[in-house]
């Protein structure tokens, strides 16, 4: 895995806890 790849991971995780604190 590529770091570029690892941070867009965590950029979606974030994005989803986002949501779900929305939510």
């Amino acid at each position: 895995m590529t770091f570029q790849k690892i941070h867009h991971l965590y950029t979606v995780y974030i994005l989803f806890l986002i949501e779900v604190g929305l939510w």
